[in-house]
């Protein structure tokens, strides 16, 4: 279990009305983190401890309402977890907060894939082209970014996801997520910069290649896709 005390930080998180990201307002909260939500549509109520929550339909909006609440609070954030999952434009959103964050914070950044093998692999080689390049503009003010790509969850109410056979055998839930996001923002992972952590429950294993990693190229058989 982690057990890290985020007392004295101050979170941003937006995309914070999809599944994913309302596990991770409460997983934040209940550690302690003042959380400012932020996403185009208004949250779930019930979640303790939320200092603000934003909303707005435009990538601008976002950074906008984020810096109003700071501002309200008279903090800097020090974490920003970006999920912008179905959001228009999310590398706007992605690139427009991550210069707000306090240096030697932490980002994390989050996505969903698709089961399928070819968008699977798409969306994680887009989340490591993006954590790459935030990780190489904010190198200067050590601030720590990360990515979590999360696939094969289920969602209450909802009927299971009809998954291939996985070393987990069962779907996932948001709340698993969560807890891998806290843990890339926590001190405990202060050396822990450019990656993307699969929270897939092995799902990877059943791809042709494991998405990300590796892709085809005309010269070579296999060679490294490495962001730039």
């Amino acid at each position: 279990m982690l057990d890290t005390d985020f007392a004295s930080r101050t979170a941003i998180v937006a995309g914070a009305a999809h599944p994913i990201g309302r596990a991770v307002v409460a997983e934040l909260a209940v550690r302690g983190a003042r959380v400012i939500a932020v996403d185009v549509i208004t949250p779930a109520e019930g979640l303790d401890r939320i200092i603000g929550v934003g909303a707005g339909h435009a990538p601008s909006d976002f950074v906008d309402r984020a810096i109003l609440a700071c501002d309200a609070l008279g903090a800097t954030p020090d974490i920003l977890v970006n999920c912008p999952i179905g959001i228009p434009h999310p590398n706007a959103v992605h690139l427009g907060l991550s210069g707000f964050v306090t240096p030697g914070g932490a980002i994390v950044n989050v996505a969903e894939a698709p089961a399928v093998p070819d968008g699977a692999r798409s969306a994680s080689i887009a989340l490591s082209g993006m954590t790459r390049l935030m990780t190489d503009r904010l190198r200067d003010r050590r601030v720590r970014v990360n990515g979590v790509l999360a696939a094969g969850l289920a969602e209450p109410d909802l009927p299971m996801p009809v998954l291939p056979p996985t070393p987990v055998g069962r779907a996932g839930w948001a709340d698993e997520v969560a807890r891998c996001v806290a843990f890339l923002a926590s001190p405990q992972a202060s050396y822990v910069a450019a990656a993307v952590l699969p929270v897939d429950g092995g799902l990877g294993l059943m791809r042709p290649e494991p998405a990300g990693y590796w892709h085809r190229n005309s010269c070579t058989t296999r060679e490294p896709a490495f962001a730039h």
